[in-house]
């Protein structure tokens, strides 16, 4: 799991983001249900909606620019020959 936090990005994120090391690294731009039932998720929807379409934008795009920042193909592909270089 760990490897994969490093190299991936999408696939499977689900999984990815419910270890407690990626949630330190990802918690600033993306919202995770802490009751995954049909009432958290309600309540996870209720809360969401609360937020101005400002606040929601600018989540939106503190995400985008990590991604770009932390996830693009450069920056993987430079984990992956370190990783073969090892």
């Amino acid at each position: 799991m760990e490897i994969y936090g490093i190299y991936g990005f999408g696939y499977g994120i689900s999984h990815y983001i419910s270890s407690w090391d990626v949630k330190r690294i990802l918690y600033d731009y993306v919202y995770l249900l802490e009751n995954e039932t049909v009432y958290g998720m309600k309540n996870k929807l209720k809360h969401l909606h609360s937020f101005s379409d400002e606040e929601l934008a600018k989540k939106g795009k503190q995400a985008k620019q990590f991604v770009l920042n932390n996830k693009n193909n450069l920056i993987q592909a430079g984990r992956i020959l370190d990783l073969c270089l090892r």
